[in-house]
Parts: structure tokens; sequence; C-alpha cells
């Protein structure tokens, strides 16, 4: 049984006089609906640590770890891997038309699905020079691995992600 629901069941049980017959009561809100997310078929990288708008630590099924800057990519460009909350819905000429929440984020998830989903076509390269050259996925070596975390080394996650 989903929780919410028993939890809203409890709460029926137990409302204070009138309350049942109030719509801005959290208990009397309607379950958001979200978009469907563009998944890959095949899962080569996992994410395992995101420096916020820039940097993803990947590995790959063989366990060797990747860097993936995302900074100079568009926001858009993650637009369908990430799940977002529909706020509106109207009717259109080819059926529903939604309007999708803005507040979402470019966390570990949505770059596992767009990494997996693009990987055939992204540039790959190995250590500080494939990462100085700019390429999409880049193999982390021991000096990429330095150079790394003289950048990013202040966050915790990419510290755990790269020992």
């Amino acid at each position: 049984m989903n929780i919410r629901k028993l939890i809203r069941r409890i709460i029926e049980e137990n409302y204070p006089a009138g309350a049942q017959f109030d719509s801005s009561a959290p208990w009397n809100q309607k379950e958001p609906s979200y978009s469907s997310v563009s998944e890959p078929e095949n899962k080569e990288f996992n994410t395992i640590a995101v420096f916020p708008g820039e940097l993803a630590i990947l590995k790959d099924v063989n366990g060797a770890k990747h860097a993936f800057y995302f900074n100079s990519l568009d926001r858009s460009d993650f637009e369908p891997y990430a799940q977002r909350e529909i706020i509106n819905t109207e009717r259109g000429e080819d059926g529903p038309e939604h309007d999708y929440s803005d507040d979402w984020d470019i966390d570990s998830f949505v770059i596992d699905n767009f990494v997996n989903d693009n990987a055939s076509s992204m540039s790959r390269g190995i250590g500080v020079n494939g990462w100085e050259n700019g390429l999409d996925i880049v193999a982390i070596d021991d000096e990429l691995k330095n150079e790394l975390l003289n950048l990013y080394g202040k966050d915790s996650n990419i510290q755990v992600a790269l020992s």
C-alpha cells in the first residue's frame, strides 16, 4: 500500500470538524503528476558524483572512472531526461498538452540517462590531454585525477569518488 494513501486514510478518519471540505488543506491536495522520462536501453555508465552545474564522475561497467564536463551544455539538453511535475494540462489538437515545472535539477539520475542515451555519439579520450581538448567523456588516469582534485577537491563527493 502506498504510504501517502495510508496516511491520508488515517487523517480522513480523524479530520477536525469541517476539514474534509477545506480544499486548501494538505490532505485534500491532488497527487502531483510527472512527465515521462527518456531512459536509454543500454546503461554503460553510472554517475557516482556530481559537482553541480559542471562535472560528473562516471563509472563504467568495468569499474573504470570517467569525467564528464557538462557546463558547456544547455539546460534544455537535459530536459527529456528529467522527471518534471506537470503543472497544467490543456486540450490540444493532437491530444493533451502539458506545462511542466521548471523546478528540477541536473542530478545523477538525469546525467545517467543523458550520458547513456548519447554515449555512442560522444567524443572520448584519456587523461589530461582528453580533458584539455574538451572531449565529452574522459577516462581518469592518475594525472587527471590529481588535476580534478586540485580543481574540485573541496567537494567531499568528488573526493570520495576519486579515492
